[in-house]
């Protein structure tokens, strides 16, 4: 942690002579991108920054619980600030907008990516992107973690753990858990996360179990939401969040992926595993990336196309399962 200390204070002292500060994260933002995104949103103004911060996709519903969400804009707007923050995202362009032209600043733990500055705080063994979020604004002023804060980065902690399940650095999760439940009740908040799904997300739950596929003797398992699932269910982008967990947890299966395409003729792929198989090398390869356990990427064509790419990258790496 003392390399980690030392980047931190670095970046803490940069901040603090910057008036103007805008914060984003990724398209498609899941727990980790959101609680980023807010609870350092909320933090810079109570520090009195000037702040603005900017979700392209918006705050999902499980998410909308969060104190601040209904203050994240939806279109950049950053072109007046000094620096954009960029949040759990391995490049810029995985924010859904053009590069901007002002100072870039990536804080995050991903494996793979750009860099922007030497203010840059990647790292990969951090548990979540919340925890390095968390490690900036303990050394900036721990006096103003508030409930609000915490329960943002709480809730990031808890997704992008999977509910501290495949933490890739227990003791530091653990830690950053036990500290933020010192300042806020969490008690609510993993039912608020994962007990409020709305009816679409089982309808495309229910196709996604019909189309399940095994592959390498049982050990990978897939299934694919088409585009027209989407107006014949009712749902949208973030009903399908939470899909891929069925799809790995079948017994027996090592990694599990759900292709989806959210545009006609682009596969976003998400793919989930036990351990057996760095998925962010198979991700990698394909244009994207992600942890060990936890990759993606996007894939152009039909579904063949799709399905027949991914599979040909990933027998590179069968040997293990």
């Amino acid at each position: 942690m003392d390399s980690v200390d030392s980047k931190v204070e670095k970046l803490v002292k940069h901040f603090e002579g910057v008036k103007r500060i805008g914060v984003i994260s990724h398209v498609h933002p899941d727990g980790d991108a959101v609680g980023s995104v807010i609870g350092f949103y909320l933090f810079l103004k109570k520090i009195g920054k000037e702040t603005k911060a900017i979700l392209k996709d918006g705050v999902p519903y499980q998410y909308s619980f969060l104190d601040g969400s209904e203050e994240i804009g939806t279109q950049f707007d950053c072109t007046n600030m000094d620096l954009c923050v960029l949040l759990d995202a391995s490049e810029f362009s995985r924010t859904g907008f053009p590069k901007p032209e002002v100072p870039l600043i990536r804080v995050d733990h991903h494996k793979t990516g750009e860099f922007y500055s030497d203010y840059d705080l990647v790292v990969t063994h951090a548990p979540a992107t919340v925890s390095l979020v968390l490690e900036i604004l303990r050394k900036w002023n721990v006096d103003l973690i508030d409930e609000k804060i915490a329960r943002a980065l709480y809730t990031g902690l808890l997704t992008d753990t999977v509910s501290f399940l495949h933490a890739n650095s227990f003791t530091w999760a653990f830690k950053d858990a036990l500290f933020l439940s010192s300042i806020t009740d969490i008690e609510d908040i993993g039912s608020l996360v994962y007990e409020r799904k709305r009816k679409a997300f089982y309808y495309l739950l229910v196709r996604a179990i019909e189309r399940l596929t095994f592959k390498f003797g049982g050990k990978l398992a897939y299934t694919f939401i088409k585009n027209e699932d989407f107006p014949e269910t009712g749902a949208t982008a973030e009903d399908t969040d939470g899909i891929v967990r069925h799809v790995i947890s079948i017994d027996g299966v090592e990694v599990g992926v759900n292709f989806i395409e959210y545009e006609k003729g682009i596969w976003k792929l998400s793919a989930r595993g036990k351990g057996k198989v760095d998925l962010s090398l198979v991700c990698s390869e394909l244009g994207g990336g992600g942890h060990k356990n936890a990759a993606g990427c996007s894939i152009k064509g039909s579904l063949d196309d799709a399905i027949n790419n991914f599979l040909k990258v990933f027998e590179k790496w069968a040997g293990y399962l």
